[in-house]
């Protein structure tokens, strides 16, 4: 499988936009993109403060293992959440393509200024 864009495209679109929080693409590792069975695509990132672009999650799968907000790792709501997704699916969530369909991040999807 052929990935036909890179970082560099997702930047220089956040840019062009002019989008002050940063970006994201994957909430797992970039290996899923070719190996995965599955996929859990959502909107965009959320947040409310910059955080670094990302293009992938190396650290197995973000739903589980990352901190977020004042959460202790992977106990956030909806950490939670699609955890118990992936339990009734009977999915590892490192097995799984997660990512995002709009990587630039916003507070709420309705705050984003260049939505279509």
């Amino acid at each position: 499988m052929t990935i036909a864009f890179g970082p560099q495209d997702i930047q220089r679109e956040h840019d062009w936009l002019g989008c002050q929080l940063g970006w994201r693409f994957l909430y797992a590792p970039e290996r899923t993109l070719r190996e995965a069975d599955v996929a859990l695509i959502t909107l965009n990132p959320g947040g409310d403060r910059y955080q670094p672009p990302a293009w992938s999650y190396e650290g197995g799968d973000a739903y589980c293992s990352e901190r977020w907000g004042d959460c202790e790792p992977g106990a956030h709501a909806l950490q939670r959440q699609v955890q118990r997704l992936f339990a009734i699916m009977s999915v590892e969530p490192t097995a799984v393509l997660s990512g995002v369909l709009v990587p630039f991040r916003s507070r709420r999807w309705e705050s984003w200024p260049q939505q279509a």
